[in-house]
């Protein structure tokens, strides 16, 4: 019986129906079949009517064959692994079919802005501070069907560019850095004050408030204009602060009539700054006979900052222009004519480019400097959606291949989360990209590269689940020590491990076999690991080490699946399913409450309060999985430091999966992992996922097989990322689907 069914699933796209419905009677429909199917599934009549089943069902039909978690494991008759890929192969064939997918237009992330304006301009811009947090979707911020416009995020765009475009391009003949004045209708008052005649007035120790968004940090003049009425024997007194830190007390003896200027130079960060000018010394004597002595007050004017003071007037990027021809108009034609097809990553017609001259001459003055010329256009090219958008040739009645140009903006911004460097947009130019040796050859130097750390920092983090890990917040009274400093530690530790498993062609099951990581004195004391003078974050060989290596033993990723004041064994169990072997458990029923806290705040132990949440039949089928992997990395603490007991008593580790296998703490569950196809799968699907910027279907599928048996011959993450970018989805665009 079963030889039949296999030969069915090979030889037939659709399983026979007859063979599919004899393994569910054998299994599953004494459960799941009308008129009382447990947990409202019937699978009877899946089989009769596929269309009638959502996508949210096929889902935890799936989940469950894969984990093997049903029939349940108290079953005497339980499929065998020929009836479960049988089945398996049943629910692919059934789902509706998506159709073809293509790739929504993307706008640049924050990261990918950031990125590109370092490569191109050579600055660095904050943009996680001055755009707001980019969605996600599939697990990634390269989705482009969550990388959406609003009206918010345009006028962020152009407030951007104009700042760049200010701190790019500087004209020798106006020495004058920029500035940025927020004016009194602008500021905010905290604490006593009030905008008025004359600015912002101030009493009983008020403030006036400005925010700026700077573009990179440095040395900044701090401007701001005040006065004050005067009573008592002092003058008005300012202090000016950015944040907590005081940076300056100034006595102000000025009027209304006659406001003055002070001014105070501070190392300010990038991104969102916040300047602070505070009245510091209320006076109130009402019953002063003379009616000037009464009530001392202030008020600011304005606010400005200047700078930075500590960076050349002139960059690289400026530095690096042409000095001819002469004249203005045709200077900024040369410059664009080399510079546009670089920063709009492709190919820039005549007409475009003239059209972005004649803007620039148009809205500056008459004999304007060829530097205010340039800035204005480099401002327009900046929020063009030739830049904001990574734009792809228009679709076509037949599946149409990339413009080489779009091939090398999709592999740098897979491997570098940047825009192509020149020396790939001239293998474009010149064909090389057009055959396999040559895109192999561009991705070996693409990875050669430091910057294509980016897929470590960008890629594993998400798909790891560690990205936020420095805002986390683990209790300072039980986790002393364990501050954002640490926390970055932790998440640098995974992000250079995965770079180097990468780079240099480790096998994939090396994240979590390999005998090594990546430490600074900090983390080393963490782990208890002794005897090392590290200076910043070096390779550490882990043999005979308290460190067991592999990612599941890193702090990143055992802090990010905790709760602040204790392990949590859902939490780690779920993120085995989710990231490692991409079964993502379906969401709890309706009604069935979660487990607080992993029951926090109870006398009984924690493997018996999940006993009693398991009891639930509702509970039971997911949590038969879950639990036992989660259980497994109980000897690592909240914060990933390995133990032998907890505050109940020793460590209890051991769990049984559900097809009756036991497993007893990290190495046994590595090494269960390490067999499962699954894993290869999960990390192949997700890296996917992540380089064409879209959810996967069915039509996907063959894809996903062709990248798997590539891992075969070498299975490496090197080799997956180049079988990625020569894989149809990755260089070609469907037909008749819109941008």
């Amino acid at each position: 019986m079963y030889l039949i069914v296999l030969l069915s699933v090979c030889l037939f796209e659709n399983p026979p129906v007859q063979s599919t419905r004899d393994l569910l009677v054998r299994y599953c429909l004494d459960c799941h079949e009308a008129p009382r199917p447990k947990g409202g599934l019937d699978l009877a009549a899946a089989v009769e009517d596929p269309s009638g089943v959502s996508p949210t069902t096929w889902s935890s039909i799936e989940f469950h064959l894969r984990g093997r978690t049903m029939p349940p494991a108290k079953m005497r008759n339980r499929p065998q692994e020929p009836d479960y890929q049988a089945l398996l192969a049943w629910v692919d064939s059934s789902r509706p079919s998506t159709g073809p997918r293509d790739v929504t237009l993307r706008r640049l992330n924050e990261t990918e802005y950031r990125n590109t304006i370092r490569d191109l301009l050579g600055i660095e811009f904050d943009s996680d501070a001055f755009f707001p947090d980019d969605d996600i979707g599939y697990g990634f911020d390269t989705i482009g069907d969550v990388l959406t416009m609003s009206p918010l995020l345009t006028e962020r765009y152009l407030d951007a560019a104009e700042r760049i475009a200010a701190d790019v391009i500087r004209d020798p003949d106006d020495p004058r850095l920029p500035a940025m004045r927020v004016e009194s209708g602008q500021l905010r008052v905290e604490g006593a004050g009030r905008t008025g005649p004359g600015g912002v007035h101030l009493h009983s120790r008020g403030s006036a408030v400005a925010d700026f968004e700077l573009v990179s940090s440095g040395r900044y003049r701090i401007r701001y204009e005040t006065w004050g009425r005067q009573a008592g024997d002092e003058p008005v007194r300012m202090a000016v602060r950015h944040g907590r830190k005081r940076l300056a007390l100034h006595d102000v003896t000025e009027v209304e009539s006659a406001p003055g200027i002070r001014e105070v130079e501070a190392d300010l960060p990038g991104g969102l700054v916040t300047i602070e000018a505070r009245f510091t010394n209320d006076y109130y004597k009402p019953d002063d006979p003379d009616p000037s002595q009464r009530d001392r007050n202030a008020a600011v004017t304005w606010i400005e900052l200047e700078g930075p003071l500590d960076q050349p007037i002139i960059g690289s990027f400026q530095a690096a222009l042409p000095s001819t021809p002469v004249d203005p108009r045709e200077w900024v034609n040369v410059v664009l004519m080399e510079f546009l097809p670089q920063l709009w990553r492709g190919p820039v017609s005549e007409a475009d480019r003239m059209s972005l001259l004649d803007l620039a001459i148009g809205v500056n003055e008459e004999g304007a400097s060829r530097e205010q010329l340039l800035r204005t256009a480099l401002t327009a090219a900046l929020v063009s959606p030739r830049f904001l958008y990574r734009l792809e040739t228009a679709p076509s009645s037949e599946v149409v291949m990339l413009e080489p140009h779009e091939i090398a903006t999709r592999m740098s911004y897979f491997i570098w989360s940047s825009s192509p460097p020149q020396w790939l947009m001239s293998s474009a130019s010149s064909g090389e990209l057009s055959t396999h040796e040559g895109r192999v050859h561009a991705v070996d130097r693409l990875l050669e590269d430091p910057r294509s750390i980016s897929i470590a920092r960008n890629f594993a983090t998400q798909w790891l689940q560690i990205r936020d890990l420095p805002s986390r917040t683990p209790d300072p009274a039980r986790f002393p020590g364990i501050n954002r400093d640490m926390l970055e530690s932790m998440q640098l530790e995974t992000i250079l491990f995965f770079d180097e498993i990468l780079r240099e062609g480790y096998p994939l099951e090396d994240l979590l076999l390999a005998d090594f990581t990546f430490m600074d004195d900090r983390l080393a004391a963490h782990y208890g690991v002794e005897n090392l003078e590290l200076d910043g974050f070096r390779r550490v060989a882990l043999q005979d080490r308290s460190h067991r290596g592999g990612i599941l033993n890193h702090a990143a990723i055992m802090t990010a699946t905790s709760n602040p004041t204790r392990t949590s064994i859902v939490k780690r169990g779920k993120w085995v399913l989710e990231a490692l072997l991409d079964q993502p458990p379906p969401p709890p029923p309706p009604g069935v409450d979660g487990l607080a806290q992993d029951g926090g705040g109870t006398t009984a132990s924690l493997r018996e309060q999940m006993e009693r949440h398991r009891a639930d039949p509702s509970c039971a089928a997911c949590h038969a999985r879950m639990d036992a992997l989660g259980f497994a990395l109980e000897p690592l603490d909240a914060v990933g430091r390995w133990r032998e007991s907890d505050e109940s008593g020793p460590v209890d580790a051991r769990g049984e999966l559900p097809d009756g296998r036991i497993i007893n703490g990290p190495v046994e569950l590595r090494d269960v992992l390490v067999a499962d196809p699954a894993l290869r799968r999960s990390l192949v699907t997700h890296m996917l996922i992540y380089a064409l910027g879209r959810g996967l279907s069915q039509d996907d599928e063959p894809a996903i097989d062709s990248l798997l048996e590539s891992l075969q011959e070498d299975p490496s993450l090197r080799r997956l990322v180049t079988e990625i970018i020569e894989l149809d989805i990755f260089r070609m665009r469907p037909a008749t689907l819109p941008l």
